[in-house]
C-alpha cells in the first residue's frame, strides 16, 4: 500500500513538472510575440518620423528653390 502512495505521488510530481514546462514555454511564446509586436511598433513609428522629415526636407528645398537661393 505506501508503494502505491510513492507512486501516485511521484506520478504527481511528474504530471506537475510537464504542466510547468508547458506553462513556461507558453510563457516564453507570449513574450516572443510581445517583443515581435514592440519591434513593429517602433518600426512603424520610425517610418512615420522618417516620412516627416522626408516631407520637412522637401518642404524646405522647395522654399529655398522658390525663393532664388538654390
Amino acid at each position: 500500500m505506501e508503494k502505491n502512495n510513492e507512486l501516485e505521488v511521484v506520478n504527481k510530481n511528474i504530471k506537475n513538472l510537464g504542466d510547468q514546462k508547458r506553462k513556461d514555454a507558453t510563457d516564453i511564446e507570449k513574450k516572443k510575440i510581445t517583443l515581435q509586436k514592440k519591434k513593429l511598433r517602433l518600426k512603424e513609428e520610425k517610418m512615420k518620423k522618417m516620412e516627416h522629415l522626408k516631407s520637412y526636407e522637401d518642404f524646405t528645398e522647395s522654399i529655398l528653390v522658390g525663393s532664388g537661393g538654390g
